[in-house]
């Protein structure tokens, strides 16, 4: 003869199933019973996992076989044991892969950091300025389109200095399509002045820019920034 009872994890005590418990052969009125089973029969519902609680049994959250999050490295994973999750995990999708977007323990959900997102949002404001300069200008003057960022114009100034010291009255400057133009050392000094105004004009922007976010209060706030250095 056997009874059914009901077994459970020694360290999770999550339900484990049924187990056939063994009439003690010299005392038919007891069974043999082995460790970690109960005879309180538990509840079986879908999407949770029976936890014997040392008198009956707890109803929680079975995550197994569901997409899982680390609240750290948001990556993914198929969740491959039973009961509830540990403190480093989450079954919420982060809302982005962004650096800025965390996990919100109090309020269970991700978010968006506004301290890590303006940082994100003035590296975005500082790209979209590099790059406009990489996009070259073309100096009112003598129409000659140039390398526009703060190293070329450097650049062009050491080779004006250069050519000043050594008493020349031409210089040899190369253009954005690398074609070298003979000029008059006035005009590479014109074309200086320039493109130094070009630069402060541009970064003059950039700097708005930057207030601009440092003074947002909200995330909506960022999000409706848009970087623009044309006119």
């Amino acid at each position: 003869m056997f009874k059914i009872m009901y077994g459970y994890d020694k360290d999770t005590k999550y339900y484990t199933g049924e187990v056939r418990v063994q009439q003690d052969p010299s005392n038919p009125d007891n069974y043999l019973l082995p460790p970690f089973v109960t005879d309180v029969q538990p509840t079986i519902e879908t999407g949770k996992i029976p936890k014997f609680n040392g008198d009956g049994w707890d109803l929680v959250d079975d995550y197994y076989g569901k997409t899982v999050y680390d609240k750290e490295t948001k990556e993914s994973k198929v969740y491959t044991q039973h009961g509830e999750l540990p403190d480093n995990l989450t079954d919420k999708e982060p809302s982005s892969g962004e650096y800025y977007v965390i996990f919100n323990d109090s309020n269970n959900d991700w978010e968006i950091d506004l301290d890590k997102y303006k940082s994100f949002k003035t590296a975005e404001a500082t790209q979209a300025f590099n790059e406009f300069l990489a996009q070259g200008y073309t100096c009112p003057t003598s129409g000659i389109k140039m390398d526009a960022t703060l190293d070329d114009i450097n650049k062009l100034k050491s080779g004006y200095d250069l050519a000043v010291a050594a008493g020349a009255s031409t210089l040899t400057v190369r253009d954005y399509d690398n074609v070298n133009h003979d000029l008059a050392v006035d005009d590479v000094k014109t074309m200086l002045a320039e493109l130094g105004t070009n630069y402060q004009t541009v970064l003059q922007k950039l700097w708005g820019y930057k207030d601009q976010i440092a003074a947002a209060s909200t995330t909506d706030d960022l999000d409706n920034l848009e970087f623009t250095f044309e006119g």
